[in-house]
């Protein structure tokens, strides 16, 4: 991630610290500063001032001049993923779950710290978009036939019937004085007001079909969503109007971390390793955006990178911060040693399993003791499996921040196991 800041400085992310951080330095080069001390993900505020960073399930504001870090909200259940700053700046809009795992798209004012739900749905909602005025939200729900399509809710009450013929008149003619008011002078951003009453009836499908809706944004003047996804003719790169209206392929390719210039004009891609741009007007040009870029790959560097990496997964996302009772840094410097015999990219991985193996992880936990002496048969491998590959948890204990949801399928017992067999055992026991 590289982003200007309004300072006319870079900022960046890098681990040159030992953790992925936000830095920042001058465009053309020199010392770099380091802005933050830990983060997931980051997003600017309007003025280009403060950045709302995610790290460790937790939400912190940063002001860039003072680097003032706020912590400004907590979620054990997978932290917040922030979408952006309401116009005004004095709201956030983030997607998160909830204890149950119900992921909804939120508002959260920084003052008050008071939280409104905007999508209201026992279904998976998430990636909102505010429209430029602040009025409406666009986001992602699987909650028509278990597809991601794209859905628009108005934050507020509607007084009238949206598609009442005079409804629409008033509201072009609105739109038209607002423009002229605007073309006049510059205008503050709208408050940001959000009335969540009611709001789950309010919300409106936008897209339908087999295919899902992927990236998304919202046009310059709210009156498109421009969106990935597939049809008959494959990826592409879509439109639809804001009141679910003319739907169109707007151009071919999959368009990969797409992301919109600040004044929407143009949408910056990844395709088939290479960065274009492409503009959203007229013939919709692609230009590959060229670049040169000299690489040095110093292997045993990079290896002793992968080690220090390896070494400090362990440190800060083991369950127990003691360690079980190792000393950590000791095995670290004993192990060290070892880098300069590696040649290739199975001894590092051998020394890393040998140093993780110190720990003891596994040894401390209950075994299982499978019992299948005198059987006499039954095909009961169905039952024996199931036992031996039950998850034992569905949560990620993690060193930062509380527990986190995680439901995988995992080995159920961690410690040995034990089968015993004798004589009698007359089958599935081999095969186990």
């Amino acid at each position: 991630m590289t982003m200007w800041g309004a300072d006319g400085q870079v900022y960046f992310v890098s681990e040159r610290d030992g953790l992925f951080n936000i830095w920042r330095t001058a465009p053309t080069g020199g010392a770099a500063t380091q802005v933050t001390s830990s983060k997931d993900n980051a997003v600017w505020a309007p003025e280009s001032k403060r950045l709302a960073v995610t790290a460790a399930n937790r939400l912190f504001t940063i002001d860039i001049d003072t680097n003032l870090v706020t912590d400004v909200a907590y979620n054990q259940a997978g932290g917040y993923q922030v979408s952006q700053f309401s116009p005004d700046g004095k709201w956030l809009v983030y997607a998160r779950s909830d204890d149950q795992q119900n992921r909804e798209v939120y508002a959260f004012e920084i003052a008050t710290k008071q939280e409104h739900n905007l999508t209201q749905s026992p279904f998976t909602d998430l990636r909102g978009a505010l429209t430029p005025d602040g009025r409406k939200l666009v986001f992602l729900s699987d909650r028509a036939d278990g597809v991601n399509q794209l859905f628009v809710v108005s934050l507020e009450k509607l007084a009238e019937d949206p598609d009442d013929p005079l409804a629409k008149e008033r509201a072009k003619n609105a739109l038209a004085e607002k423009k002229d008011a605007n073309d006049a002078k510059d205008q503050p951003a709208p408050a940001f007001k959000v009335d969540a009453d009611g709001i789950k009836r309010r919300a409106v499908q936008l897209t339908k079909g087999t295919e899902p809706a992927g990236g998304l944004f919202v046009s310059a003047d709210g009156k498109l969503v421009y969106f990935t996804s597939a049809d008959k003719k494959g990826r592409g790169l879509f439109s639809v109007a804001i009141d679910a209206k003319n739907r169109k392929r707007v151009s071919d390719g999959p368009f990969a971390n797409l992301t919109p210039t600040k004044d929407r004009k143009k949408v910056v891609y990844a395709q088939d390793g290479e960065v274009y741009q492409m503009d959203l007007a007229g013939e919709k040009k692609k230009t590959r955006v060229e670049f040169t870029l000299a690489v040095k790959v110093d292997r045993h560097g990079e290896w002793a990178q992968m080690f220090d990496e390896c070494w400090r997964v362990m440190k800060y996302r083991f369950s127990d911060e003691k360690m079980h009772g190792t000393d950590w840094p000791a095995i670290k410097a004993r192990y060290d040693p070892l880098l300069s015999y590696v040649g290739e990219n199975q001894d590092l991985y051998d020394i890393a399993n040998e140093m993780i193996g110190e720990i003891n992880e596994f040894w401390d936990k209950k075994g299982i003791v499978v019992d299948i002496r005198y059987n006499g048969g039954g095909n009961i491998d169905q039952e024996l499996l199931d036992i031996l590959e039950r998850t034992p948890y569905e949560y990620w204990n993690n060193r930062w921040g509380s527990r986190t949801w995680g439901r995988r399928p995992r080995q159920a017992i961690a410690g040995p196991k034990v089968m015993l067999i004798n004589w009698r055992s007359a089958s599935d026991t081999s095969g186990v």
